[in-house]
């Protein structure tokens, strides 16, 4: 068996697995307010041609993959949600519990697997392991594995467009194979959030960065974005009165997250090797790549953030929420793998870089796995 298959093997039975984890939360989580509202104004209430044409859900994003996909279950009457339900707010109804968050369990757990199967390819077994673990060490991952809304549709295809996106940072040949894959990813994402243009803004300046010039190409990478606007345009849009607030970020970002991608970087900034300019690897340069992406997906959300800063009121009615920038959650997790194997290509030259690696390591995802438990037993109290 070769090494391509034997992963493949794992990979399906690691989805098998955490599948089993995803429907294990969705059969103890009670459906909570916002899952019936979707359910019962957005999929049972609008027809497909209606989601198409962007007519508004009252959700706030009227892109229409995520609704489309739930509509399958207008045919299973079991799982239909009433008005009696909505106004009551909650739903521990488990039949319905399990078969409204099918889709949302395969695709969280299917970005998963992707990326330990990437990176475990791409670089080594330990790096898939070291991927997986960073994303279990996730608390946005577990408060939105099983959530009937359009959140682990982001991550999916989140996850998919930053692979795609490392694979052409590593030359023209991959830029030539990857484009159209990218293209496509990029309309997946806006056919599921608008807000997900930035990701699309920010996918195409990396491409340049990484030396596309074919204007056509550029431009069908970025054509997503004028899907995005049509979306966050068309329909009538509820007045809320936003206000915001900066932790919406370290929710998908956490600090200990952070803390191991700068105290990396000042390692590696001091590392003898680096200095000497006498490491050169793959890791580095799709990592500074991806971090230019990173950084521009920050930016743009920012901006986002402070444009709701501008019109903020005092009525404060309704906040924007971390769940709104769950794409960093992924990009966050994609970035410490890519700084770790770096850190770890330069360690093999320096016996004193390596053992202050490994600590570094084991002590920050010690504190990444307690910090993870205690928001999910916290969110979770249900299991």
């Amino acid at each position: 068996m070769t090494r391509k298959s034997s992963l493949q093997l794992v990979s399906v039975l690691l989805f098998l697995v955490l599948c089993a984890v995803g429907f294990r939360i969705a059969a103890s989580k009670p459906l909570w307010k916002d899952e019936l509202y979707t359910q019962n104004n957005a999929v049972q209430g609008m027809s497909s041609v209606r989601l198409l044409v962007g007519r508004n859900t009252g959700e706030g994003n009227n892109a229409p993959l995520f609704y489309l996909i739930q509509q399958w279950t207008k045919f299973v009457p079991d799982v239909l949600v009433s008005n009696e339900l909505e106004k009551d707010a909650i739903c521990a109804d488990m039949k319905k519990m399990l078969l409204l968050r099918i889709p949302s369990v395969l695709f969280m757990s299917a970005a998963l697997v992707l990326l330990f199967f990437f990176f475990a390819m791409e670089f080594s077994v330990f790096a898939g392991i070291y991927a997986l673990l960073c994303a279990l060490a996730s608390p946005m991952v577990w408060l939105y594995w099983a959530e009937a809304r359009p959140y682990p549709l982001v991550v999916f295809f989140t996850v998919v467009q930053s692979l795609i996106l490392i694979k052409m940072s590593r030359g023209a040949d991959e830029r030539d194979k990857r484009w159209p894959a990218l293209v496509i990813v990029n309309f997946l994402l806006v056919f599921t959030s608008y807000l997900s243009m930035i990701q699309v803004l920010g996918a195409a300046l990396v491409c340049w960065f990484c030396g596309e010039r074919l204007g056509k190409r550029l431009a069908w990478i970025l054509a997503p974005v004028v899907v995005a606007l049509f979306y966050r345009f068309q329909g009538v849009h509820e007045a809320y009165d936003l206000f915001f607030q900066w932790s919406y970020f370290l929710d998908n970002i956490p600090l200990d997250r952070i803390a191991f991608c700068a105290i990396a970087a000042l390692i590696l900034f001091v590392a003898p090797p680096m200095k000497a300019g006498i490491v050169s690897s793959k890791e580095e340069q799709v990592l500074g790549h991806y971090s230019r992406f990173l950084l521009l997906v920050l930016i743009g959300f920012s901006l986002v953030l402070l444009m709701v800063k501008v019109q903020e009121t005092h009525l404060k009615q309704l906040g924007l929420h971390s769940r709104f920038f769950i794409a960093l959650t992924p990009m966050g997790i994609i970035e410490q793998v890519l700084v770790a194997l770096c850190l770890f290509r330069v360690a093999i030259r320096e016996q004193w870089l390596a053992w202050s690696a490994l600590a570094m390591t084991i002590l920050l995802s010690v504190i990444a796995f307690w910090h993870t438990s205690a928001q999910v037993v916290s969110g979770l109290k249900f299991l």
